[in-house]
């Protein structure tokens, strides 16, 4: 009996597998899918957010006076040999009154804050005496982190423009001979006009310039001429070329270095970055997903092949035996006589030699586990190359090459003797009986054997020739009794 249903539960086992493999692909893609739209969500939300609150955070910032730490000189061109004076007329040293004389050809006179560590540092008598160009740094600030500086000062007198300096702490520039030297500092300037001081002044620290003088003295290619203040030692608050015999009075009343703690373009670059972060995932698990699916179809694909072969191979079988059926014999026969004549190829025609079993109906199912139990026998002591199939209800047929009609008579008598000695346990109906009863008793089985016809093909035959004497053969066979073998 042909057993249709087989390719159907085939065929539902794979589908339910790869439904099971596509079903693990699509939660796992949903899941993830899902966690980047809320990534990107929240990837909107942060971005939007920090440009809300970003003008809203407080700027980071450095009390730079009024500081008990710091303490303010105040300076002239006396130290250029000129004559103007320069006098503190408050305590804290913060507002100077000067007198612009006229010896000198560049007239100078301002204040400078100066930078201590400690409160008693700025108030001891080698503070407060030194001379603002000779005092080495007692401390020195990096204020590379910050934009700028807001000051809040007072002017009186007729002068234009205040000049405001900054210097930065560099020992390495030091000439050998001299120590303790204005020139080891980085000086840089910035210019503000006085109609600007109705208000605290913000300074942008991109506004400063390295002094003129200071890059003649040092000979500094311009790229080295750049604004530093990674090591600020000092705050200059001067005029500079007031007019001669002239009076004029300077009051600072707070200094602030002012900076962003993230700038714009460091935010703009993380919110950039998140962006990047956000799309570079999203494009690897997409490219993931896509990899995955493209698995699954591949395995699919394969899944199919290996379904159609199943079902390709199927087609070529006796569901019952598992041996080749009729039509792929008749494949092979064509095949091996497409030319006309063939010889040497042995035509093999099988035959379950049935007991007698006049007094009960035959039993299908019972016949094809005998059937089956031959077919089994049969491909466990045959080549690949022999040829074996099922021919007709109870018979066989082997298709193979052999040298001689000797060779293949004793190749049959091999299987009919293994046939003999390898006998099924006795096969019972449904109601227990014995379907193939034996004259020793009810509970035994007679021996399940085969007759054998052969017929070895000439140089001049044709597969029709050869077939009509393996039928002579067999028939020969069978008048002899059971488990013979004849070849013509």
């Amino acid at each position: 009996m042909t057993n249709s249903s087989e390719p159907a539960r085939l065929c539902h086992r794979i589908s339910y597998s790869q439904y099971i493999h596509t079903a693990v692909i699509a939660v796992n893609t949903t899941t993830l899918t899902r966690a980047l739209k809320l990534s990107k969500i929240t990837g909107v939300i942060l971005s939007l957010g920090a440009l809300v609150v970003y003008p809203h955070i407080p700027n980071k910032t450095i009390q730079l006076y009024p500081n008990d730490s710091h303490r303010w000189a105040v300076f002239s061109d006396v130290i250029m040999g000129g004559n103007s004076v320069a006098k503190p007329t408050s305590e804290a040293g913060n507002t100077v009154h000067c007198y612009i004389g006229s010896k000198s050809t560049t007239t100078l006179c301002g204040n400078n804050l100066m930078f201590f560590q400690t409160p008693q540092e700025a108030q001891s008598p080698a503070a407060l005496n030194s001379q603002s160009h000779a005092v080495a740094p007692k401390k020195t600030l990096d204020l590379s982190g910050y934009e700028g500086i807001e000051i809040s000062l007072k002017y009186t007198g007729d002068h234009q423009r205040l000049r405001f300096t900054l210097t930065n702490y560099e020992p390495n520039t030091q000439p050998a001979n001299e120590k303790n030297s204005d020139r080891i500092h980085r000086f840089m300037h910035s210019y503000a006009y006085i109609d600007e001081l109705t208000a605290p002044i913000y300074l942008d620290f991109n506004e400063f310039k390295v002094a003129d003088w200071w890059i003649d003295t040092f000979k500094l290619h311009r790229r080295q001429t750049v604004v530093k203040r990674d090591s600020v030692r000092g705050l200059y608050v001067e005029l500079v070329d007031a007019k001669p015999e002239s009076e004029h009075t300077l009051s600072i009343a707070s200094a602030t270095v002012i900076g962003d703690w993230i700038s714009k373009e460091q935010l703009y670059l993380a919110i950039i970055l998140l962006w990047l972060a956000l799309l570079l995932t999203e494009g690897a698990w997409r490219a993931f997903v896509f990899y995955n699916r493209q698995q699954a179809c591949l395995q699919s694909l394969n899944t199919l092949k290996h379904f159609y072969k199943t079902l390709q191979a199927k087609e070529h079988l006796d569901p019952a035996t598992q041996v080749l059926n009729q039509s792929a014999i008749q494949a092979i026969i064509s095949a091996a006589f497409s030319k006309g004549a063939a010889a040497n190829i042995a035509v093999l025609i099988m035959e379950m030699d049935t007991p007698s079993t006049d007094h009960q109906p035959t039993n299908n199912t019972l016949d094809e586990k005998a059937l089956k139990h031959i077919a089994t026998l049969l491909k466990q002591n045959t080549r690949k190359h022999d040829n074996l199939g099922r021919w007709e209800d109870h018979r066989f047929i082997i298709i193979t090459e052999q040298p001689s009609a000797k060779n293949a008579l004793q190749f049959a008598t091999k299987l009919n003797n293994i046939i003999k000695q390898h006998q099924p346990a006795p096969l019972l109906t449904d109601d227990g009986t014995n379907q193939y009863p034996s004259s020793v008793g009810p509970n035994q089985s007679a021996p399940i054997t085969l007759s054998i016809g052969l017929s070895l093909t000439q140089k001049q035959d044709t597969f029709e020739a050869a077939l009509e004497r393996a039928e002579q053969a067999l028939q020969q066979a069978k008048a002899q009794g059971p488990s013979s073998c004849r070849g013509l």
